[in-house]
């Protein structure tokens, strides 16, 4: 009986100091993530599961991605870069897509809502107007509005009859003598056929100062003494050439400003509004 016990003293021993066998088995190391998508500028922290040993991380490509000592990736620029984590002699790799978020530029739209030389906001030929017609490239500019007594006066150094003038104020009674003089060019174009005064104002077809309503009460006084080819139905000027032209009109006197209209080349109408 005694050796027995002795027995199962000695195994009770054994058993208490051999090591505990374990069961589980051994947790499998890896990255908490083997692809991530980053906008540039974010950071990411990566991990690595399964172990407490040292970890060295590294970026095959910083000028992408960066990554710290802790494993924290920064996002740098739009590309493609792989982080990776070794641990002794294993590495663990985690690939990381860097995208840019894109301002999507605004539509270029025309910010004034009626743009010069519509009906709305009809333009100044007193500023100067270059414009592409069927015929080619013109330009024009209104350099003076004489009214009355001063258009006769340079009428009258102009060598035209004092006769026709006076003429033309008694067959045209309610009504004022204003001269237009320009400076008109042909910039191009106007190759085969030549820019005529019409193309730039036809008393004919003239609209009051609103550009709603067509006006038929204005007619012209026409010019001599070799101030004839000035006029516009004669005006004939090709490429590159410039002149002077006069237009002198008889206008009712309540009417303090008339529109035209001259068609661009894509046949688009580009209102003018005179003011005198």
């Amino acid at each position: 009986m005694k050796k027995l016990l002795t027995r199962l003293f000695i195994a009770m021993l054994i058993l208490t100091f051999t090591p505990t066998m374990n069961t589980q088995a051994k947790a499998k190391i890896k990255l908490n993530k083997t692809k991530i998508s980053l906008q540039r500028g974010k950071t990411y922290t990566l991990k690595v599961k399964g172990t407490k040993k040292k970890v060295k991380w590294s970026s095959n490509k910083k000028t992408i991605a960066t990554v710290t000592r802790k494993g924290k990736v920064t996002a740098q620029k739009q590309g493609t870069a792989v982080i990776t984590a070794k641990i002794g002699k294993k590495k663990y790799k985690c690939k990381v897509k860097v995208w840019q978020k894109t301002t999507k530029k605004p539509t270029k739209t025309n910010t004034e809502p009626n743009p010069i030389g519509t009906r709305v906001n009809p333009a100044d030929p007193r500023t100067g107007i270059t414009l592409d017609t069927t015929g080619g490239t013109v330009y024009f500019k209104l350099t003076e509005t004489l009214k009355g007594q001063e258009a006769e006066n340079r009428l009258l150094q102009m060598n035209q009859s004092l006769e026709e003038i006076k003429q033309g104020e008694y067959e045209h009674t309610g009504t004022t003598l204003v001269l237009f003089v320009y400076d008109v060019q042909a910039v191009n174009g106007f190759a085969a056929y030549p820019l005529n005064g019409l193309d730039i104002i036809n008393s004919y077809t003239l609209y009051d100062g609103t550009c709603s309503k067509n006006i038929k009460n204005i007619e012209s006084f026409y010019l001599s003494e070799g101030y004839e080819a000035m006029i516009p139905t004669n005006l004939n000027l090709y490429t590159g050439a410039s002149s002077k032209m006069y237009e002198a009109l008889w206008i009712p006197n309540e009417m303090t400003s008339f529109s035209n209209q001259i068609y661009t080349k894509n046949l688009t109408p580009y209102w003018v509004r005179y003011q005198f």
